[in-house]
């Protein structure tokens, strides 16, 4: 995981949640909300479960 995640890391979107270190389904969740309430209108793909 060491060697490997960096790699992954850097390819990544900066608005990927999905098995991400230190990211969550609440995360996504308050960026998701954050940016309806600033007037964006765009349209979200997600899968979330928060247990």
């Amino acid at each position: 995981m060491l060697v490997i995640e960096p790699i992954f890391e850097a390819d990544f979107n900066e608005s990927s949640y999905g098995f991400r270190p230190k990211r969550s389904a609440k995360g996504a969740i308050t960026e998701i909300r954050n940016a309806l309430r600033s007037g964006k209108h765009t349209v979200y793909d997600a899968d979330l479960r928060i247990l």
